[in-house]
C-alpha cells in the first residue's frame, strides 16, 4: 500500500512540475497577462483590466500604427506601460486643434474619450522609436510629455481583455 501512495504522490509531484515549466515557457516567451493600473486607456481599457499580451507574434508581424502595445517608458516604473502606437520611425506627428496629425494627415480617432487640449509642433519619429498616447489624451502621461519610446522595450501587443468578464474577449484596434 505504502508504494501505491508513493507511485501516487510521485506523479502528482511530476504533473505539477511539468504544468509548472510549461506555464513559465509560454510566460516567458508567448503571452503574459498585464493589469492595467491607469485611466489612461480609457474609454478602451480601464483601470484594472487584465489583458493578454503576445509576446512573439508582434515581432513577426512588426508593430503597427493603432497597435496597442506593453513596453517600458523612457524612465523608471514599477509598471511597464500600456499605449497606442500613433507614430512609427520616419513618421511625422503634430498634435493641435484637438486633433493628432500624422504625415500631416488628422487621425480618424473614434476610440478617444476625448480630443486632446494641448498642442505639439511637429516632429518626426527617429529609427529605433514609436509615438505612444493613451486614449485618454487628456489624462494620460505619454509621449507628447516624454517623448519617444524604444520599439526594444516593447514586450508585447496587447489583444485580449481577459478580466472583466463582462468585457471578455479581443482589444478594439
Amino acid at each position: 500500500m505504502k508504494s501505491e501512495a508513493q507511485g501516487w504522490f510521485r506523479d502528482v509531484v511530476e504533473i505539477v512540475l511539468i504544468a509548472f515549466v510549461i506555464a513559465v515557457v509560454i510566460r516567458t516567451f508567448l503571452v503574459q497577462v498585464t493589469k492595467v493600473p491607469t485611466e489612461s486607456m480609457v474609454p478602451t481599457i480601464e483601470v484594472g483590466d487584465r489583458l493578454l499580451t503576445d509576446k512573439i507574434l508582434f515581432r513577426i508581424r512588426g508593430i503597427h500604427h493603432g497597435d496597442i502595445v506593453v513596453f517600458q517608458p523612457p524612465f523608471a516604473t514599477p509598471d511597464p506601460y500600456v499605449k497606442r502606437v500613433i507614430g512609427l520611425p520616419g513618421d511625422r506627428i503634430a498634435i493641435h486643434d484637438g486633433k493628432v496629425f500624422r504625415n500631416g494627415q488628422a487621425l480618424n480617432e473614434p476610440y478617444l474619450a476625448e480630443p486632446p487640449n494641448y498642442s505639439r509642433p511637429e516632429l518626426t519619429v527617429p529609427p529605433g522609436d514609436i509615438y505612444v498616447m493613451g486614449d485618454n489624451r487628456n489624462h494620460s502621461n505619454d509621449s507628447h510629455e516624454w517623448g519617444f519610446a524604444r520599439l526594444s522595450s516593447v514586450s508585447g501587443s496587447a489583444f485580449w481583455r481577459l478580466w472583466p468578464l463582462n468585457r471578455f474577449g479581443p482589444l478594439p484596434r
